[in-house]
């Protein structure tokens, strides 16, 4: 518990292609060190991306649904055997940059010291526009779960810090906090042009069916009996009745 999982990532081409069979730590440009996982410990993790020209392209390219950036991270400590966890990028490409949502949730399922699985994605947060040779800041929590359950791995912690040169706070400055207090429910402004829906206001069968003019209805009805005659008339006269002459015939 505790241990720092280092995150592996293919080598990127100036083109933005990637390798498949190169890879190595990923390291964060604010602190030179690797992109590492507390394993066990929800944390809250960030990390500054550098955006040379390959690494520019290769989310350019993601963004446009032509390449996926798949990483990997060991199973345990002593395998040697992978599970493949991929980067996927929200944003829109622009001529001269790209905008790019830069909060994500890091997602893992564990057990006995092994991983079962895990998942990168991105929330909607607020659009950061970047070009060749800036910086974007990843950030978000890194939660466990419990085997295939969605059970914490920590039943009676709270948000951990675990490594003060990937996590900004360290563990004893987030001890003395305590636990946190309940998120709370984020509701639109007063004057927002937004209203809560009442059950009065959902749709019902009546309410979608008197919405649609009598006139309209009317037609629709005598529409579908027409169809369904003139459906029974072309089985009957393709169908059945050549059959049942064939039939009167052999008798």
């Amino acid at each position: 518990m505790g241990d720092m999982v280092p995150i592996e990532c293919p080598q990127i081409h100036s083109n933005g292609t990637i390798s498949s069979t190169v890879y190595a730590p990923f390291h964060c440009a604010d602190t030179n060190t690797p992109l590492q996982l507390p394993y066990g410990l929800d944390a809250m993790l960030q990390c500054v991306w550098s955006l040379d020209e390959g690494m520019y392209n290769m989310i350019s390219n993601s963004l446009d649904m032509k390449a996926s950036y798949t990483c990997r991270v060991p199973m345990s400590k002593e395998a040697s055997i992978y599970f493949p966890l991929t980067f996927s990028f929200w944003g829109q490409v622009k001529s001269t940059h790209i905008h790019l949502m830069t909060h994500w949730n890091f997602l893992f399922h564990a057990m006995d010291g092994f991983f079962l699985g895990g998942s990168v994605y991105p929330l909607r947060d607020h659009w950061v526009a970047a070009e060749k040779g800036s910086v974007l800041l990843i950030h978000g929590p890194v939660r466990w779960f419990a085997a295939h359950t969605f059970e914490s791995t920590l039943q009676d912690a709270w948000l951990h810090n675990a490594n003060a040169g990937t996590v900004p706070n360290s563990n004893a400055e987030t001890a003395k906090q305590g636990p946190l207090p309940p998120r709370p429910i984020i509701a639109p402004p007063d004057n927002a042009n937004v209203k809560p829906v009442k059950e009065a206001d959902l749709p019902t069968v009546s309410k979608l069916l008197s919405a649609i003019p009598r006139s309209s209805f009317i037609f629709y009805v005598f529409a579908s009996i027409g169809a369904s005659f003139a459906i029974s008339t072309l089985v009957y006269y393709a169908y059945l009745k050549p059959k049942l002459l064939l039939e009167k015939k052999r008798q």
